[in-house]
C-alpha cells in the first residue's frame, strides 16, 4: 500500500496525518510547532521531519508529501525545506510551502474560493483555478487583524488607563485580573512575552466587547477592519461573486463573524472553514501525486 502525507506546521503546534492515496487519514500526530522564523531552520526542520516519521509509515511506501510550514517563505526556509524533503523521498512528489496553502485545500480542495486565517496571524489566499493569490500576513510589516496585535492592543490600552489617557472600565479590568495587578508593574515581563502569550489576552477584548466597552469595540472594528480589507480585496481579484472560509482562534468567533459580515459587500458570502488545516495538506498533497499521474 502506498501513502501520502500532509503536515501543517505552525507556531503553537505542528500537525502531521497520513492517508491512502484516495486522501483518507489513517492518523494524524501533533508535535510542537515548527516555525522557523521562531526556532531556526535547523530546529524547524528537526521538528518537521519527526513529526512526519512519528507516523510509522516506510520511505518506500510514501508517494506524496506536502508541508505548509508558517514563516516558511521568509529568507531561503521554503527552498531549502524542499531541497531536503526531494533528497528525503526520492521516490515520492514532495513541496513545501506557506501554511496558508493547507488553510485554502481545507476550505476548498475541489473548489476556488478564499481562506481567510486570523489565528495568532493574519493573511488571506485566494483559489482561482490553479493560482494562489496570497494577500497579507507579512509578518512585522503587517501588523493588524490577529490574535496577537488585538492582544497587544489591550495591553496597550490597559497601560494607558495608568496615566489618564484612556479610562478605566471592563477591558482594563480584565485585563489587570490577567496579568494579576498593575499592567505597569509587570511591562518588563510583558516587553519579553513571545506572541502566544500576548495573544492570550485577545479573548479579554471579546468578552469586553460583550460587555459593551467602548475601547474593546474599537479594537475589534480596528483590527477586523483589516481582515475584511484582506477579504474585499481577494473578492476584486476573482470577480464576481466569492465565497470566504474564515479559520483560526480569532475567526470563528461568533463577534469577529457579526463584524465581518456587516463589512462585506453583496458579492462576498463568509463561511467558517470545517475541516483542520492538516486535512487541507492532505488534499495539497493529494494534488501534486494527481498532477503527477496527469
Amino acid at each position: 500500500m502506498r501513502y501520502i502525507i500532509g503536515v501543517d506546521g505552525g507556531g503553537t503546534k505542528t500537525s502531521a496525518a497520513l492517508a491512502d492515496e484516495s486522501g483518507r487519514i489513517i492518523r494524524v500526530n501533533t508535535m510542537p510547532g515548527c516555525n522557523p522564523n521562531d526556532l531556526g531552520f535547523v530546529e524547524a526542520k528537526n521538528r518537521l521531519f519527526s513529526a512526519i516519521q512519528s507516523l510509522g509509515a516506510k520511505k518506500s511506501e510514501i508517494s506524496a508529501v506536502f508541508c505548509g510550514v508558517a514563516g516558511i517563505t521568509a529568507s531561503d526556509h521554503r527552498g531549502r525545506m524542499r531541497e531536503l524533503l526531494e533528497s528525503e523521498y526520492p521516490d515520492a512528489v514532495t513541496d513545501a510551502d506557506h501554511d496558508g496553502i493547507n488553510a485554502i485545500y481545507a476550505a476548498f480542495p475541489d473548489n476556488d474560493g478564499a481562506a481567510v486565517i486570523c489565528g495568532t496571524g493574519s493573511s488571506c489566499f485566494l483559489k482561482k483555478g490553479n493560482d494562489i493569490y496570497r494577500i497579507g500576513g507579512y509578518g512585522k510589516f503587517d501588523c493588524a487583524g490577529n490574535g496577537y496585535e488585538i492582544g497587544k492592543s489591550a495591553i496597550a490600552h490597559a497601560l494607558r488607563c495608568i496615566d489618564g489617557r484612556d479610562r478605566r472600565g471592563y477591558l482594563c479590568e480584565r485585563i489587570c485580573g490577567i496579568i494579576g495587578g498593575d499592567p505597569l508593574s509587570a511591562l518588563a515581563d510583558l516587553i519579553k512575552a513571545d506572541k502566544r502569550h500576548i495573544a492570550s489576552f485577545a479573548p479579554a477584548v471579546f468578552d469586553a466587547y460583550e460587555h459593551g466597552d467602548e475601547y474593546a469595540v474599537s479594537i475589534l472594528n480596528t483590527h477586523l477592519g483589516h481582515v475584511a480589507g484582506l477579504i474585499i480585496r481577494a473578492a476584486g481579484i476573482y470577480g464576481g461573486s466569492l465565497t470566504a472560509s474564515l479559520t483560526g482562534g480569532i475567526a470563528v468567533q461568533p463577534v469577529s463573524q457579526k463584524i465581518l459580515r456587516s463589512m462585506m459587500p453583496d458579492t462576498v458570502t463568509l463561511t467558517v472553514t470545517k475541516s483542520e488545516p492538516v486535512c487541507g495538506a492532505v488534499a495539497k498533497a493529494k494534488s501534486l501525486l494527481t498532477e503527477i499521474k496527469k
